[in-house]
């Protein structure tokens, strides 16, 4: 009796007129082609302007309930009187100085917490041992209310620029430790095992391995710190300064209506949400290049 040819279950079936050679080749292509981070997938037009319409959508609500008076518009002033507010606060130019001293300070305190975070964090990450030992300590210091320690820096330091750069740091700076620990624990082994036979030196190997492999690791640290560096950069002027936005929004509640404390607010909001989106749009180009 003759049999069919017999075909290996891992193996697929040739097409008549097409040759081995050609279907690897088609199923190489198809695969790379296929792969995942080598293809990047454009958002519709709607998607990349969805801001737009939440923008609209949302001062569009916010004009509603203020004008029915279902929200108590001394808390909540309309956007017509956010908008002279805004006029208001501008035209003598207290608002742009302002600005200008929370993000001087806001910039000296994201320079400090990268330098001391990013030495820390690869210090501590470098060695399996260091790690065990260092990374649960610093986890319970980042979760304690930090807030309390601000007398001490006011003491030590003074109420001028240099405490609230440094209580600013000190807000950012777990964040920051913390992420970079894991992502230099994070290099995969075959590679260490790859630099470790070609010998290579300390500086070779933290230029070409280690700071790549940690990159990504790095850039989430920075963002979420950069945030929390602005808060406690804002807080350290709400209490111990006459400068900058955190005072701004102090005095703005004292007043009868909040219409120039929600100004100080968004501007404020603004500033971090601007630099997380920038630290995040990097991240994510970084990613894509990745691959």
């Amino acid at each position: 009796m003759s049999r069919g040819p017999v075909i290996d279950p891992g193996q697929q079936p040739v097409a008549a007129g097409r040759t081995l050679e050609s279907v690897n080749s088609s199923t190489t292509t198809t695969a790379v082609a296929h792969e995942p981070g080598r293809t990047r997938t454009r958002l519709p037009r709607w998607m990349r302007f969805g801001w737009v319409f939440v923008a609209v959508v949302v001062i569009g609500l916010w004009s509603l309930l203020t004008g029915t008076k279902i929200v108590d518009t001394t808390l909540f002033p309309s956007p017509t009187r956010l908008s002279t507010a805004y006029s208001e606060v501008t035209s003598n130019g207290q608002l742009w100085n302002d600005i200008s001293t929370t993000l001087h300070e806001l910039g000296l305190a994201v320079l400090l917490f990268v330098v001391v975070g990013t030495t820390l964090g690869v210090l501590l990450g470098a060695s399996a041992r260091r790690f065990d030992i260092a990374y649960g300590p610093i986890s319970t210091l980042f979760a304690m209310p930090k807030i309390t320690v601000l007398p001490v820096f006011v003491l030590a330091f003074g109420l001028g620029l240099r405490q609230k750069v440094l209580f600013g740091a000190l807000y950012g700076l777990f964040p920051l430790v913390m992420n970079t620990m894991v992502g230099a624990r994070a290099v995969p082994v075959l590679y260490t095992q790859l630099f470790d036979s070609i010998g290579a030196r300390l500086l070779f190997r933290t230029l070409r391995l280690t700071l790549p492999s940690m990159l990504p690791f790095f850039l989430t640290g920075l963002r979420i710190g950069y945030v929390y560096a602005g808060i406690g950069v804002l807080l350290a002027e709400m209490y111990v300064s006459t400068q900058g936005l955190g005072q701004d929004i102090v005095s703005a509640a004292d007043r009868s209506t909040l219409d120039h404390f929600w100004v100080f607010v968004l501007a404020a909001t603004i500033i971090l949400v601007i630099g997380a989106g920038i630290i995040k749009l990097i991240e994510n180009r970084l990613a894509s290049w990745r691959g």
